[in-house]
C-alpha cells in the first residue's frame, strides 16, 4: 500500500518549502548536537595521562558504586572495570561522532536534493527518519504497556505520578507524530521530484 502524500505544508505553505524548512532544522540540530561531542573529544585528547587516568578512575568508582554498592572490589577487578569504562567511553564518543556526521550529511543531501529536485539525494534522510519513526513508535508502545504498572514520581504520590505519566506520554506522542509528519512532507517532495523527472524523461524521449 502506497504512503499518503500531502497537498500542502503548515499554514498553507508548499510541500517543497516545508521540506526545505525540515531539512534546515535537521541540519542545524545535527550541527548543534555534533559540536559539543567534538569539543569534548578535543578536550579529552588534550588531557595529560594523569588527568585521563583520574577521569577514568572516577568514572570507574561511580560505576562500581552503582553496581556493587558498598562491597569492595579486588584490584584486578577494578583494573578490568577501568578498561571496560575506557573502552565504553571511547566507543560512545565514536558512535556519537559518526551518528552526528551521518545526520549532517543526510540533511545536507536532503537540502541539495530539494533544490535540484533530485529524489535520490533525499533517500538517505528518508531512511534515517523512517528508522527514527519506527524506534520512537516502538518506545511509545512499550511505554503504554508498562505505564499502568510503573511508578515514575520521586515521592510516590498518586497525583504526582499521574501528572508525570501524562507528561511522558505527551512527549513520546509528539516524538512519534512530529517525525512521522516530517517524513510524509519529505516523502511527498520526493514523489513530486520523481514524477517531474519521469515526465521530463518521457518528453525528452518523444523528441
Amino acid at each position: 500500500m502506497a504512503l499518503p502524500v500531502l497537498k500542502e505544508f503548515l499554514c498553507g505553505m508548499s510541500v517543497r518549502t516545508g521540506a526545505l524548512i525540515i531539512g534546515w532544522l535537521c541540519l542545524i540540530n545535527s550541527l548543534f548536537t555534533l559540536l559539543p561531542v567534538i569539543i569534548y573529544t578535543g578536550m579529552y585528547l588534550e588531557m595529560s595521562t594523569d588527568q585521563e587516568n583520574k577521569l577514568i578512575d572516577w568514572l570507574t568508582n561511580e560505576t562500581e558504586q552503582k553496581i556493587y554498592g558498598n562491597e569492595s572490589v579486588s584490584p584486578i577487578g577494578h583494573s578490568d572495570n577501568e578498561e571496560f569504562v575506557r573502552n565504553a567511553m571511547e566507543g560512545t564518543v565514536l558512535f556519537l561522532i559518526l551518528s552526528g556526521l551521518i545526520s549532517v550529511i543526510a540533511a545536507t543531501m536532503l537540502i541539495c536534493g530539494i533544490h535540484k529536485k533530485n529524489g535520490c539525494l533525499m533517500l538517505p534522510w528518508l531512511v534515517l527518519d523512517a528508522k527514527s519513526c519506527i524506534l520512537t513508535f516502538l518506545t511509545f508502545v512499550f511505554w503504554l504497556i508498562i505505564m499502568p504498572f510503573s511508578k515514575v514520581s520521586a515521592d510516590g504520590h498518586f497525583l504526582t505520578d499521574l501528572y508525570t505519566k501524562a507528561a511522558i506520554t505527551c512527549i513520546l506522542f509528539f516524538s512519534v507524530v512530529v517525525p512521522a509528519y516530517a517524513f510524509l512532507v519529505v516523502y511527498t517532495c520526493y514523489r513530486n521530484a520523481k514524477y517531474e523527472r519521469s515526465q521530463y524523461d518521457n518528453s525528452f524521449q518523444k523528441l
